[in-house]
């Protein structure tokens, strides 16, 4: 993929990452909306970036991740919209970066939930994310945040090595 694609396909799904993290973090919900979105964006431009072949590849890998999503959301209690945002993003991931992805989502948790914890400790910070349901349950960890942040990562990762 050429390096315009690149940059178009970071900016696409930038406003979407940035709201499903947003969302998650004060809503613990990833809106229907923002993920379908998403995917909208990728079925306009990836006809226009990808070969056929690699487009209906990625149309697939979205489907087999959105199938682990509701089976995770059905019997392991994981967020709903954070295995359909999953699935979006799954999309725009090339199928040669899997192990990109998969470590590039290990660090990007790791940072999620030791900032978010941290912010949540600091009294200073406190009324800033007064009312955000992140904070209510500690239990509970919005992992639209590392999903968000790993697809924006990888874009940017795309763009530099275009």
């Amino acid at each position: 993929m050429s390096q315009v694609w690149t940059i178009v396909f970071l900016l696409a799904t930038l406003p979407f990452c940035v709201l499903c993290a947003a969302f998650d973090l004060t809503r613990m919900k990833i809106p229907n909306w923002v993920v379908l979105g998403l995917f909208a964006c990728f079925l306009v431009l990836g006809p226009l970036a990808l070969t056929l072949p690699d487009f209906g590849f990625r149309l697939l890998q979205t489907a087999v991740i959105l199938t682990i999503g509701y089976l995770l959301s059905t019997y392991l209690g994981v967020g709903g919209g954070d295995g359909k945002f999953a699935a979006a993003a799954a999309a725009y991931i090339s199928p040669d970066d899997y192990g990109v992805i998969m470590m590039s989502l290990g660090v990007m948790s790791l940072l999620a939930v030791g900032m978010h914890r941290a912010i949540g400790r600091v009294s200073a910070l406190q009324p800033l994310t007064q009312g955000w349901e992140s904070y209510r349950d500690i239990s509970k960890f919005p992992f639209g945040l590392p999903l968000a942040a790993t697809l924006v990562f990888y874009n940017l990762l795309q763009v530099v090595n275009a």
